[in-house]
């Protein structure tokens, strides 16, 4: 029975061993979970960042495209009225032979 009782003994300090490895590996994993939790969050707050930034970008070029529309029909009138301009100087250019 002195047998038994040490066996016990020892099976019972081996229990208790792993009891105490299982919950420091609990206390281990939980851990990591937690640190896993917030790398994701970060991660999605990341990706929204850069979806926002990417819409904002291509919101931009939008603006670009107009505003390089708008200068080539600036530089188009321009034209126009340059060539208004010379018919012009030439017919007061005429009309001033005339008059001589």
């Amino acid at each position: 029975l002195d047998y038994l009782g040490t066996e016990y003994r020892e099976k019972r300090q081996i229990l208790d061993d792993s009891h105490r490895k299982f919950h420091v590996l609990q206390e281990a994993v939980m851990e990591r979970s937690h640190i896993m939790s917030e790398l994701t969050e970060a991660i999605a707050r990341i990706k929204q960042d850069i979806q926002e930034t990417g819409s904002q970008h291509e919101g931009g070029g939008a603006v670009i495209h107009r505003v390089k529309e708008s200068i080539s029909s600036i530089k188009e009138e321009l034209k126009m009225m340059e060539t208004r301009i010379a018919v012009n100087r030439n017919r007061i250019l005429k009309m001033h032979l005339k008059a001589k």
